[in-house]
């Protein structure tokens, strides 16, 4: 794997971690402290956007109801797709 592609994983991962493993979250979720582990590494493999997936995870986390508007779901999926880009741009200036 690309140097610049584990980083960008590593702070992913390590921001989703803080964030999914917060007492908001911890009561939210039914997942286990291990089972949030295994998740947010997988995420940050698959989506190695630095730190937007934690952002978009603490803003879900807040939302009433649980159900946010479409407005916030195309705000946020923007942003996963140029924290990628981000990532992307940066393993391909070698």
């Amino acid at each position: 794997m690309d140097v610049r592609y584990e980083e960008a994983s590593i702070k992913t991962a390590d921001n989703l971690k803080t964030i999914a493993q917060s007492q908001l979250l911890r009561d939210l979720s039914r997942l286990t402290l291990p089972e949030i582990e295994a998740t947010t590494n997988l995420i940050s493999r698959v989506i190695p956007a630095g730190n937007v997936p934690g952002i978009i995870l603490s803003g879900l986390a807040r939302v009433t109801g649980h159900r946010p508007p479409i407005s916030t779901v195309k705000r946020d999926i923007d942003l996963l797709f140029q924290g990628v880009e981000q990532v992307l741009d940066l393993i391909g200036d070698r």
